[in-house]
Parts: C-alpha cells; structure tokens; sequence
C-alpha cells in the first residue's frame, strides 16, 4: 500500500448500507481477521488519546509504511458470531456492524481456510466461556503503551494495569482463539498450524511479521 493511503483520511467515504453489506459479506470467510480505523466525533472525544497512543505505537514497531492507522481487530466465523473484545465488554458482533466502517480483512495462509463448520465451533464455545460478556482489558492497554515508552516495544517487561489473565484487548482475545484452535487440532491428532507470532522482529525482514 502506497504510503499516502496508510493514512486513514484518504480512505473512501462510507457507501450506502446495504451495497456495503452486501460486499463485505460476500468476501469474509470463517477465520477471517476484520481490523478497523475508528473514527472519533464529538460524541467519541474521549477516544481519541487511546487511538493516537494506539497508532504511534504501531507507527513506531511496523513503520511508516505499515498500516499503523487500524485501531481495532475483531475475527470473524460465521453471519452470526463476529469476535469484538471492546470497551466495556467483549461481544458478538454482526458483518452489518461494521461493513460501513474503515475497514480491512486478513486471511491466514498457513492453514486451509475457510475453516471447517468444527473448528468454528471450537473457537466459538471458547469464546462463549471465556470472552464474551467480558470486561475490556484497559490495563493492558496501558502497560503496552508504558512499555514502548520504556523502551519494550514488542513485549509486556513490565506490568503496571494488567491486572487479570482473564481480561483481554482486542488483538489478544483473536489470538487467543486461533491458539484455542491450534491446541485442539494437535490434541485430536489432526493437522494443525505453528504457534502465532512467537517471533517480532519489526528491525529485521519484514516477512517475520506475518503471522
């Protein structure tokens, strides 16, 4: 992507409804992983600190030339069950939600997609019982942005907010589902992809930020 259009101002003015629904859906597949841009108005004023603390640190690790802008992840398995771990609980989500947002969809490559009516229910009984209805972990967040202060960017050296392993942010509560994933492929004894981004090098080839 040219660097111009990894600011999010350039970006196309939402489309109509139902032709954005219409589109979205026809693409995403069960495993698909949906980053947004949010927008801040004046009625969402105070997001806009976490949403530039959020962009600067990604700016910093990926570079200028990544698409740092994206300030939300969700994963996306059926019409019904869209993952959103946000403020101030984590819940299901619907492609009609946010198809008219600044959106981009991620397909995992290093496994057959789209994944299986079984494995889909893996991930969603997981989510179910852990996730959903979930506080949005804030004190994570937090120690992410200290850390890259501190000068550990790429992992959590010091943990000041981050009170509970059962409270997430948004890009953990979709990694944590692809590992639920994993785990329950290899226990079964069927084929199963690597461990997710046990590696960042954001200095060295870019290829190892692929997940």
């Amino acid at each position: 992507m040219p660097a111009d259009e990894a600011n999010p101002e350039q970006r196309q003015k939402p489309r109509p409804q139902p032709e954005a629904l219409a589109d979205v859906s026809s693409f995403l597949q069960p495993g698909d992983v949906v980053n947004e841009s949010g927008r801040v108005t004046w009625k969402t004023f105070y997001y806009w600190v976490p949403y530039q603390g959020i962009r600067g640190n990604q700016k910093r690790i990926f570079g200028k030339q990544s698409i740092w802008h994206d300030t939300h992840c969700m994963l996306y398995l059926d019409p019904e069950h869209t993952l959103s771990v946000e403020p101030p609980r984590a819940r299901w989500l619907h492609p009609e939600d946010y198809c008219r947002g600044r959106i981009s969809i991620w397909r995992f490559n290093k496994f057959p997609v789209p994944f299986a009516p079984g494995q889909v229910e893996v991930m969603k009984r997981h989510a179910d019982e852990y996730l959903i209805g979930k506080i949005y972990d804030v004190g994570q967040l937090l120690d992410i942005l200290i850390n890259t202060i501190l000068g550990y960017p790429n992992v959590l050296h010091y943990r000041f907010f981050d009170f509970s392993k059962k409270l997430k942010v948004c890009s953990v509560g979709v990694r944590v589902l692809y590992e639920k994933l994993r785990q329950h492929l290899e226990a079964t004894g069927q084929p199963a992809f690597g461990r997710l981004f046990q590696k960042i090098n954001p200095l060295g080839d870019r290829r190892s930020l692929r997940g």
